[in-house]
């Protein structure tokens, strides 16, 4: 079964730290982002406001003791219902967060994590969920955030909840817009129809379905394309779901490729193309290129490159350069040439000093 993540082909990067951890948000499927009053960078300490709550070693894991109304904690992450704190005899522990003045959240909501109408930012979800556990780069313009739900080295959910696996989030690096999201399911055991319902969205008609998918064009705001996997052709097991806020295939009409060419950079061979953004309403970035290499007319290598560390504004036009896998020194420079195209790129929202 094909994956919506292989269209990144990403690139681990030590990102993660400069994050926030976590902190404040609300629950239920149609919550709005956090309000400023309840930011990470504000909450330091946390106070029960219950008259005895329970603390436990992992998010609705096994209970090692009690705390009382008024007793105040160092909050070290918030992931959705659950707060790790520190205390003082028994270390880090897990508490129930609207013990602490949350409100309740759906850990499950499609909107709390990819939103609605309008779009959700990165530090929005931060705030509900905490900071990404690995954070990974393509081309340096979108970002690949992964929440596992499960830990690695211990029993627990990170998230109190057996609804998904994991969550993953393409972010756009520059607006912090989230652009795609996934989640991994256990699989889910039941009918696309009780799917949507469990992540907050009404029933909707297919705009398509086979023995691989359903698919869902324009048919919830804010989500250009949803996208349901089966688990081997069970309709009633689904393993994966997609949202993508978007149109995946925007790029086929708004980006033209003009002159291309090979140079030459110290010992190593670069693909040199014209690029040009003739769409009056999205940026593109992370461009992946589809490259043959002649050699006096006798092919020489075939490669699917990037993604590119390039982005393109509306009606704006670049020059895209792209590394050979191939030396300089094994081939004759000067009668090599090259066919190339674009075949896949994210389309982002318009820097605001791109926009009119």
């Amino acid at each position: 079964m094909r994956r919506t993540t292989t269209r990144l082909l990403a690139v681990p990067a030590a990102l993660a730290a400069l994050l926030l951890a976590s902190c404040a948000g609300q629950k239920g499927a149609s919550v709005p982002p956090p309000s400023p009053d309840t930011s990470a960078a504000e909450i330091t300490r946390v106070t029960v406001t219950v008259p005895v709550e329970n603390l436990r070693a992992t998010a609705n894991g096994g209970k090692v003791g009690e705390t009382r109304e008024g007793a105040r904690y160092p909050l070290l992450e918030r992931r959705a219902n659950w707060c790790r704190i520190e205390h003082d005899s028994l270390g880090a522990v897990w508490i129930w967060a609207p013990s602490l003045g949350y409100r309740q959240v759906d850990p499950f909501s499609l909107l709390l994590w990819f939103g609605g109408r309008e779009p959700m930012l990165a530090d929005s979800v931060n705030a509900v969920f905490g900071a990404p556990v690995t954070v990974e780069s393509s081309g340096g313009e979108v970002l690949l955030y992964r929440y596992p739900n499960q830990f690695e080295n211990g029993p627990g959910t990170r998230f109190g909840t057996d609804s998904f696996t994991e969550t993953l989030l393409w972010i756009d690096r520059r607006s912090r817009v989230v652009l795609q999201l996934e989640f991994e399911l256990p699989p889910f055991s039941g009918t696309a129809k009780e799917l949507l319902r469990a992540v907050g969205l009404p029933a909707a008609r297919s705009s398509g379905t086979d023995f691989e998918k359903a698919r869902y064009d324009n048919r919830f705001p804010g989500i250009s394309r949803l996208e349901l996997l089966f688990d081997d052709g069970d309709f009633d097991r689904i393993r994966y779901l997609s949202a993508t806020r978007y149109p995946t295939g925007a790029w086929r009409s708004a980006l033209a490729a003009g002159a291309k060419k090979i140079v030459l950079d110290g010992h190593a061979l670069v693909l040199s193309m014209e690029v040009e953004n003739t769409s009056g309403e999205y940026a593109f970035a992370a461009p992946v290129v589809s490259v043959n290499v002649y050699e006096d007319g006798t092919p020489a290598g075939e490669w699917t490159l990037g993604p590119a560390a390039f982005r393109l504004e509306p009606g704006a036009n670049d020059v895209l350069e792209i590394p050979l896998p191939l030396a300089a020194d094994h081939v004759n420079v000067n009668q090599v040439a090259a066919t190339a195209e674009i075949v896949d790129a994210y389309a982002v929202p318009p820097s605001p000093a791109a926009q009119p």
